[in-house]
């Protein structure tokens, strides 16, 4: 796993799962006693937020779709990703009662959604966007162009680059 690119840490937890299933394994009367080495600690990467500097680099280098990305992953602790931030669209937002409704995971059908209180500050920002998209029919927060964006990863390091930024963030 480590020829394939994959971190210490990820192995580790992958070794966890085998482990458990060993066990298992062990308990029903699958297998015999197996000795299981124990794993070192792992050691996971530190993360150094941007700076003030790199924020307006970043967001001064961003497409539009990325500037937003930025803003609501930041400021309203939505998950970026498929499952929540590239999923949102304008039916999930209240600028009235200032809420913004994520939907959850397919794997959890008991929590189909949670609210997440949009700052008053933020509040002209969605009002702007929202006339933008509207005058467009766009149906999606985050969109390219007017269609649904799946993946930002291309984006995100393209925005860095052109930011000057080499680091992982």
């Amino acid at each position: 796993m480590l020829q394939w690119n994959v971190k210490p840490v990820t192995v580790r937890e992958y070794l966890k799962v085998l482990r458990t299933v060993l066990n298992w394994c062990k308990i029903e009367g699958l297998c015999g006693n197996i000795d299981f080495p124990k794993m070192p600690p792992a050691k996971y990467e530190k993360f150094i937020p941007p700076t003030p500097e790199e924020i307006r680099e970043i967001l001064n280098n961003a497409s539009p779709h990325i500037v937003r990305v930025i803003i609501i992953g930041s400021q309203l602790g939505v998950r970026v990703g498929e499952s929540e931030l590239l999923k949102l669209a304008w039916s999930d937002v209240d600028l009235e009662r200032c809420v913004l409704r994520v939907h959850g995971a397919k794997k959890n059908p008991n929590a189909p959604w949670r609210e997440v209180p949009i700052r008053k500050s933020l509040l002209p920002i969605f009002k702007k966007w929202q006339t933008e998209d509207v005058k467009q029919g766009v149906v999606y927060l985050v969109h390219y162009k007017g269609s649904p964006v799946h993946r930002i990863w291309r984006a995100w390091h393209n925005t860095l680059r052109r930011a000057g930024i080499d680091r992982r963030i």
